[in-house]
């Protein structure tokens, strides 16, 4: 199993909330999402380097569309 952490900055704790209840449909098997701060943690797995990297850039996507500007 391939596993990633990553930490993103939102300009404040309101945006990071905001931005992780968009991730609320992808929130499960691969990916879970939580807020830390003003930090939105992300914890990925796949069985693949592929799947995960799939499954990080879905979620960066749909971050992007809520509104994060990094």
């Amino acid at each position: 199993m391939h596993r990633i952490t990553l930490r993103i900055e939102a300009s404040s704790a309101e945006e990071a909330r905001h931005l992780v209840a968009s991730l609320a449909p992808e929130n499960g098997t691969f990916l879970t999402a939580r807020v830390e701060g003003a930090f939105i943690v992300l914890d990925a797995e796949a069985t693949t380097a592929l799947g995960l990297l799939r499954t990080v850039e879905d979620a960066l996507q749909c971050l992007h569309a809520a509104g994060l500007r990094a």
